[in-house]
């Protein structure tokens, strides 16, 4: 299958009914291979325990790149109603779904295997843990590009136009519906959450930042006000911003923001080595 997808059995999705609701039985599975934000041993175990119960799993290694290239299989399962998304943040997730989804209104179930434990993934979806010699496929062989590019929280997002005025490459554009889209995620710039910084109402996110403000991680009322930083652009970047966001197309990526430029203001780090330059 296309994008490294594998897809563990045949047929639509069922549902299954659990003392949490109504459960669906097919689960999309992101391994984030390439910045591995993810615990591995979390989503080896709901990989296991979802393929022990016969359920529709497609495995990607990195989600954010199958939506934004277009990966058939994943677009096709993200588009069925009743299916679950296991990944990053459920903020993240559900953004990622609604692009691929053409921002439609139906929930999905999202799974947090970033901030939370596989315990809590299986209790949600109403199965076991998966004993050792369980007869499940092996994993994989998966692949991915790196991908980095915002996503659009449209629970928050009021329109403004903010971030399509800021950008300087043309990430964001006019959407049917009015206001504004992702309309070409590839044109942004490796590491750089710039956008992320200027939106007033904290509505884009960065699923593989490290920090908590901008990655869709759950924020109590405190990190929430901390987030919402509204800086001129200048003032943001202490210099000319395009000649410094061109500059990061070299290896050797200098720092966006001014050194100590944001201080205590940010909520803490959040799991993953890799992450903006700041």
């Amino acid at each position: 299958m296309p994008g490294g997808v594998r897809d563990a059995a045949p047929g639509g999705p069922a549902f299954s009914q659990t003392g949490f609701g109504t459960i669906p039985m097919l689960l999309i599975l992101c391994h984030c291979i390439r910045r591995r934000l993810l615990d591995p041993a979390a989503v080896e175990g709901l990989r296991r325990a979802v393929h022990r119960a016969g359920w529709q799993c497609l495995e990607t290694g990195d989600l954010c790149d199958a939506v934004a290239g277009g990966d058939g299989a994943i677009l096709a399962a993200l588009r069925q109603e009743g299916c679950a998304l296991a990944g990053c943040h459920h903020r993240a997730l559900a953004a990622l779904a609604a692009r691929a989804r053409d921002d439609a209104a139906n929930p999905i179930l999202t799974l947090d295997l970033r901030g939370e434990t596989c315990a809590r993934a299986l209790a949600t979806l109403g199965l076991a843990d998966a004993p050792p010699d369980a007869d499940v496929p092996p994993p994989p062989a998966l692949a991915g590009e790196d991908a980095w590019y915002p996503l659009i929280d449209r629970e928050r997002c009021t329109d403004c136009g903010r971030c399509r005025e800021f950008c300087l490459f043309g990430v964001f554009g006019p959407r049917q519906a009015g206001g504004v889209q992702v309309a070409t995620p590839r044109n942004c710039k490796p590491n750089c959450p710039a956008c992320a910084r200027i939106c007033p109402a904290n509505a884009i996110l960065f699923p593989k930042s490290p920090d908590r403000a901008i990655n869709g991680a759950v924020l109590d009322a405190a990190e929430l006000a901390s987030a919402r930083i509204r800086l001129d652009p200048r003032t943001l970047v202490g210099g000319d911003l395009r000649a410094r966001l061109a500059a990061r197309r070299r290896p050797e990526l200098p720092p966006l923001f001014r050194q100590g430029l944001f201080g205590s203001a940010s909520p803490r780090p959040d799991r993953g080595a890799k992450g903006e330059q700041s």
